[in-house]
């Protein structure tokens, strides 16, 4: 999460938020210089904070370090909160390919319920999906009656209001009615298939200067630390049709969102 004196920033994995810290680290290390080069104490009009920690979300289990959501906001909201939304398929190449569990296996297997896949922790595609569902019931400490993908999962955990009543109670109807609206706080997302000019834009509208982000436009990418693509990675190209439509029924909620954007994009 970070927080800025215009906007906070929730971090959801894998849609190319370490590019958007990364943009705004650099954007502030400018703006508390002065012109003789000297760093000069935040004044209230200058905000940046990375924020950091280690919240309890779901029954003693937590969400590590950057990816906090709106309820672990730890002060009154009187920002707009923004946040990045990215296509399902490219989200789970993205995560098949990144393999973090692969760091730790036998940690993992036991935490995550990888044990309960024979290939473990050698994954196919199609099995990295079945895994990540697993994570979200072993992350909650509770399985949902209605099954939900770990993008769905994390989409509730930091952008609804009372997540793990949302979790316990989902079901069909409630998505596809749209009734889960209601239940999300305000927040703005921006498109990762287009993020460098996204985060351009919105920050153009928050108030900065074009001189003071210009820098964005043209910035190379940025992954985790140590992570790069490789002969191998998983292509969005070659997920099969079986693999498409399981995710397409995990991820109902964010097909049912990320249509609903464009439909609110679309009355401007």
């Amino acid at each position: 999460m970070i927080v800025t004196e215009k906007f906070i920033f929730i971090h959801l994995p894998k849609t190319g938020g370490t590019f958007v810290e990364s943009c705004l680290e650099e954007l502030y290390k400018k703006k508390q210089k002065t012109i003789f080069g000297f760093s000069r104490k935040q004044s209230k009009d200058i905000k940046y904070e990375r924020v950091v920690s280690q919240e309890f979300m779901f029954e003693g289990n937590v969400i590590y370090g950057q990816h906090q959501g709106v309820e672990q906001i730890d002060r009154p909201i009187d920002v707009p909160i923004v946040s990045v939304l990215r296509d399902p398929f490219e989200w789970y190449a993205s995560l098949h390919n990144f393999a973090w569990w692969k760091r730790n296996p036998d940690s993992t297997a036991h935490k995550f319920g990888g044990q309960d896949i024979k290939s473990y922790p050698n994954l196919s595609f199609g099995e990295c999906v079945d895994f990540y569902k697993l994570c979200a019931e072993h992350t909650s400490g509770f399985k949902t009656e209605y099954a939900i993908g770990y993008y769905t999962w994390y989409f509730i955990s930091l952008y609804f209001k009372n997540p793990i009543h949302v979790l316990k109670n989902i079901n069909e109807d409630y998505i596809i009615s749209g009734a889960y609206l209601k239940d999300m706080y305000d927040v703005e997302f921006i498109n990762q298939g287009d993020l460098n000019m996204e985060l351009f834009n919105l920050l153009e509208r928050f108030g900065y200067e074009r001189k003071e982000i210009d820098f964005i436009v043209k910035k190379n990418r940025v992954l985790p630390t140590g992570i790069g693509r490789k002969e191998g990675d998983k292509a969005v190209e070659s997920i099969s049709e079986c693999d498409r439509l399981k995710i397409m029924d995990l991820e109902k909620m964010i097909f049912h969102f990320m249509d609903h954007q464009m439909n609110i994009t679309k009355t401007f």
